[in-house]
């Protein structure tokens, strides 16, 4: 059975993109390590809170990315201009003041001997139903989540998390065009990478048999004859050197 978070994953990653496209991820990569927190951790909650949008919500009191309610944190969103029907604030000063925020509800988690998880999620519980509410939830029903909207705040928060690191990893991993062009005669991490990939490869296609070479750095003959049964496998001008199109087969898979 998919779970909700699983079914959600495609439109996370829509939100995560039109952020990264907005200004939004470095803005709350920023913001994160400014207030020591976990990476990825201020665009959880943004995907939570509004998919990453800079909007009015919650019956008109959520302002902007983070939906900072007007009936608790009325005198910030004075100073920034953003008290007023329908005012938002920047997605920056949201950001640090959400991550100030959430930086002060894992301080005092700390104080109340949490540690690990249960120490971020009532820090997010808190977030939504404040310190009180998740540490009434906690005590008194078990979970920190019990007082907060849907009653999962904080464990929502916590798989999107997972999603985001996830997305992070993807979008940061050079793509083909940023590796090097390989031939023999190469050495060095470069080559050790193309071998790992290699292997791997014809590692999950048992009923190839794997060139022999080794794990070595160098770019000798034995490798340039596995790059050029790759290249003829997969459709490619076999001509022995590892460039785009060779890398693009190898991440693609």
């Amino acid at each position: 059975m998919v779970s909700r978070i699983e079914q959600r994953v495609p439109q996370i990653d829509a939100d995560l993109e039109s952020a990264r496209r907005n200004g939004l991820v470095a803005v709350c990569l920023a913001a994160e390590q400014g207030a020591r927190l976990s990476r990825g951790l201020l665009l959880a909650v943004a995907s939570r809170e509004s998919g990453c949008r800079n909007i009015v919500g919650d019956h008109g009191h959520g302002r902007g990315v983070f939906q900072i309610d007007d009936r608790f944190h009325g005198d910030w969103l004075r100073r920034q201009g953003a008290l007023a029907p329908g005012a938002v604030p920047s997605a920056a000063a949201g950001a640090r003041y959400a991550a100030g925020l959430l930086r002060a509800n894992l301080d005092e988690g700390a104080r109340r001997g949490l540690v690990g998880r249960r120490r971020l999620k009532l820090a997010l519980s808190a977030y939504n139903a404040g310190v009180g509410g998740a540490w009434t939830g906690l005590s008194e029903r078990g979970d920190s989540d019990a007082e907060t909207t849907g009653v999962d705040y904080g464990a929502d928060v916590m798989r999107r998390l997972e999603r985001v690191r996830v997305w992070l990893r993807r979008r940061e991993r050079p793509g083909p065009d940023a590796r090097p062009v390989l031939r023999v005669g190469s050495t060095g991490p470069a080559v050790r990478e193309l071998e790992r990939w290699l292997a791997r490869w014809f590692g999950a296609r048992p009923w190839l048999e794997l060139p022999p070479f080794r794990v070595d750095g160098r770019y000798d003959e034995a490798l340039e004859r596995t790059v050029r049964i790759f290249q003829e496998l997969n459709g490619l001008d076999f001509d022995g050197v590892a460039g785009p199109q060779v890398w693009g087969a190898l991440l693609a898979r």
